[in-house]
């Protein structure tokens, strides 16, 4: 559809050639009424370049009619072809805005902080007995006794976690991505946080997520949403991939994946525009 909604090209299957198409009501008077109940819509023939017989237009009639049963059961490919660049069935809030959600959480939070409950009476909590002693705090006593190393090593593996190891010993991700779709961008964010060594995560299964997005830019398939997935690692995880040899040997691997794979859709933009231009501008 043009920007001004003047004219529509649309493209038919088992047929060559663009169809353009222009709105009636910007050349002509149309009545914007409502339809009746029984009204039918008129079936116009698409254009053609040549002229039909009587006979051929019969059996062109016959071939219609078996061209669209066979159309009736059609579906589309996953996939058409290894070299064009796929995307994802997924809505655009799942994965635009990744790189944004410390923002949106921001803005989202309440303008005036919770106001604090009313001071309760002190009382200082005594023990029951002939001497008055007075109550300590055990909990305060255990909590200074705890060891420091809870915060880091002793966190539990997250499940992207879990499964980029088991994914990296079958040399297959494809449950990984399939759990990270049904995620919520929270979710996402939260998951792939939780690979850092100070969450529970280590480098190991870090360099395991650069191969995960290797092998997804090797299909050309779910093109944005591994971008947002990567764009979200790299941002938070920064300081770490720059400072581990290991990470830094996998992410020069990965980016010249990604430079390839950005070369290839970027010539596929640029002949679709010349294609659009093409025939917005052409005199037929």
């Amino acid at each position: 559809m043009s920007p001004t909604y003047d004219f529509l090209a649309t493209c038919h299957l088992d047929d060559v050639g663009v169809y353009l198409w222009a709105n009636k009501t910007l050349f002509s008077h149309v009545p914007l009424t409502a339809l009746p109940a029984n009204y039918e819509p008129q079936i116009i023939e698409m254009p053609s370049t040549r002229r039909h017989t009587a006979a051929e237009s019969v059996d062109e009639e016959a071939q219609d009619e078996e061209e669209e049963f066979i159309r009736a059961e059609f579906k589309s490919a996953e996939q058409i072809s290894h070299e064009l660049v796929t995307l994802s069935l997924l809505p655009n809030s799942r994965w635009q805005n990744l790189l944004n959600l410390d923002i949106i959480k921001q803005r989202n939070k309440p303008k005036e902080p919770p106001k604090a409950p009313k001071a309760a009476p002190f009382f200082l909590p005594t023990v029951a007995g002939l001497e008055p002693k007075f109550a300590v705090d055990e909990d305060a006593s255990k909590k200074e006794a705890k060891s420091k190393l809870e915060a880091g090593n002793l966190m539990p593996l997250c499940t992207l976690g879990q499964l980029l190891k088991e994914g990296n010993s079958s040399k297959n991700y494809d449950k990984v991505l399939e759990y990270m779709k049904t995620l919520g961008p929270s979710a996402v964010d939260i998951e792939i946080r939780s690979l850092a060594p100070e969450m529970g995560g280590s480098v190991p299964v870090m360099c395991s997520f650069l191969q995960f997005v290797q092998s997804v830019l090797d299909t050309n398939k779910n093109f944005e949403i591994i971008q947002a997935y990567l764009g979200l690692f790299l941002k938070v995880h920064s300081d770490i991939l720059s400072s581990e040899p290991e990470l830094v040997k996998q992410l020069e691997k990965l980016s010249a994946l990604q430079s390839s794979s950005w070369c290839a859709v970027q010539d596929l933009f640029n002949q679709t525009l010349c294609l659009v231009n093409y025939l917005r501008t052409a005199v037929i």
